[in-house]
């Protein structure tokens, strides 16, 4: 069958074989973009300590403090002591002990709630955190 002037089989067939050329020349460029520029050496990743609640507390004023946790210092208190047995279980001071000889680090549950509620506040409360 003639189409305009075309073979239609034929004219699908050299559109497929161009679009294929294209796809060859392009990946070809790619790899030689790459090969062209060494890789970059990555950074390493700085060493952070742990964060000190009782500073924290510090350097936040309570309009800081209300905007990167969504409530108030006495909300997350009472919060944090209601759950406090859940986070380190009947002992404080067995939990503390059993981490140090495991060889881990002991999280404070001040820290826990702090992270839980940072994560589910989302990305704007550390960007009022950091402002």
């Amino acid at each position: 069958m003639c189409l305009g002037g075309f073979n239609a089989p034929l004219h699908h067939i050299l559109t497929r074989k161009r679009r294929q050329d294209e796809e060859v020349f392009l990946a070809d460029a790619s790899a030689v973009e790459l090969l062209a520029d060494p890789p970059k050496k990555r950074q390493r990743h700085a060493c952070r300590g742990r964060m000190d609640w009782d500073r924290h507390l510090r350097d936040l004023r309570p309009s800081e403090f209300r905007r990167t946790y969504r409530m108030t210092l006495k909300t997350f208190d009472f919060i944090l002591e209601r759950i406090r047995g859940s986070l380190v279980g009947p002992n404080e001071v067995l939990s503390r002990q059993r981490a140090d000889s495991g060889g881990y680090t002991y999280i404070e549950p001040e820290l826990k709630l702090s992270m839980t509620l940072r994560f589910l506040a989302g990305r704007s409360s550390r960007l009022a955190r950091n402002r």
